[in-house]
């Protein structure tokens, strides 16, 4: 993949990832910033392969957490504390295999939508088992947050949430799936056609 390829894919999940959460982004010198908002991090940096230098000309200093996609060209000093590593991928929507939704488990899977973003829960005598959210923009649908509790884990739940989501993805025009994925949560997209992008390494430097 080139390094314009990756700086496309990047703009788009950035610009996904922020409509799910529903919070804003905006272009911040080589990087997107992104407004979290959480306890841990208010502000999160995105920025594809970059140089030790964008890096530092970025954290002026301050406690700054950084998302690189792809290779990071280091090293830097200080040196910065790898939080988490994980995975970006892709695939063609119509494409993947997702678990079938029989009439019994259609009534298990609640899918609630809010213009371009749609949330799926699915519910097994009356509790939250598993959950996943998806915002389409353009032709793109961009997974988010796709989590199954530890004790309903290894029910293909999982399964069934991504195929909800995809569903409702490609009615509403989506041709392109894009995701970070966990290195457990790899394992399930791979298993439903989903190919790897790039790695994706969260820093915190200052």
């Amino acid at each position: 993949m080139t390094d314009a390829n990756l700086a496309d894919l990047v703009d788009r999940w950035t610009e996904g990832w922020a409509a799910s959460r529903g919070v804003a982004r905006e272009r911040f010198s080589a990087a997107w910033r992104v407004a979290i908002g959480t306890d841990v991090r208010a502000v999160e940096y995105v920025v594809d392969a970059p140089s030790a230098g964008v890096l530092l000309d970025l954290s002026g200093g301050a406690e700054v957490w950084f998302t690189v996609v792809g290779a990071f060209g280091g090293p830097l000093r200080p040196i910065p504390r790898l939080t988490h590593t994980e995975v970006m991928m892709s695939a063609d929507l119509a494409g993947t295999h997702g678990t079938p939704r029989t009439p019994g488990a259609q009534d298990e899977v609640h899918l609630d939508h809010d213009g371009d973003v749609a949330v799926a829960t699915v519910v097994i005598d009356g509790v939250p088992a598993a959950r996943g959210q998806v915002a389409v923009v353009g032709s793109d649908a961009v997974f988010d947050r796709i989590s199954t509790e530890p004790a309903f884990q290894r029910r293909g739940l999982g399964r069934l949430v991504m195929a909800g989501l995809t569903e409702w993805a490609l009615s509403r025009g989506a041709t392109t799936g894009l995701l970070v994925a966990s290195p457990d949560g790899q394992h399930l997209y791979s298993a439903l056609g989903w190919g790897a992008v790039a790695p994706v390494a969260t820093y915190a430097l200052g």
